[in-house]
């Protein structure tokens, strides 16, 4: 029986804390065959230096950079607009992401309707206005 490690970066404090370097870092030095976002939406963002340049993802795994299977899990909220902008970005960059990064059937979409709700009512409580709580609310609560 093969034995396989894992390794999990998992925040505890509220965010923009690194995780994004770490599993950049982690890809580098290590020898993963995929790498899983397996929570959270397009609001941080993960400033990736590679190669020489600057990256900024939202959605898009750190796997990718490195030829590395790259997940967006069941447990996030995906905006597609941005998700494609995003990939269109890497691309551009010089990243290639064809074959590479996958999306859970059964992740839940953030639509403009989720956007607008949080712009109105996200100034109350200072969300970053992208979708996230009403996506959600809505993934939690059906």
């Amino acid at each position: 029986m093969s034995t396989q490690i894992v390794d999990v970066i998992v925040d505890l404090q509220y965010g923009d804390c690194g995780k994004g370097k770490v599993a950049h870092h982690l890809c580098q030095t290590k020898n993963y065959t995929h790498v899983l976002r397996y929570n959270g939406g397009a609001n941080a963002g993960h400033t990736i230096f590679h190669k020489g340049k600057k990256f900024i993802t939202h959605q898009i795994p750190a796997g990718v950079f490195f030829c590395i299977k790259s997940v967006v899990g069941s447990g996030c909220v995906l905006d597609p607009t941005q998700f494609f902008n995003e990939l269109q970005m890497l691309e551009d960059g010089g990243v290639d992401t064809k074959g590479k990064v996958y999306v859970a059937e059964n992740t839940h979409i953030i639509t403009e309707a989720h956007r607008n709700e949080d712009g109105r009512e996200g100034v109350r409580i200072g969300t970053t206005g992208r979708g996230n709580g009403p996506a959600y609310r809505e993934k939690y609560g059906r």
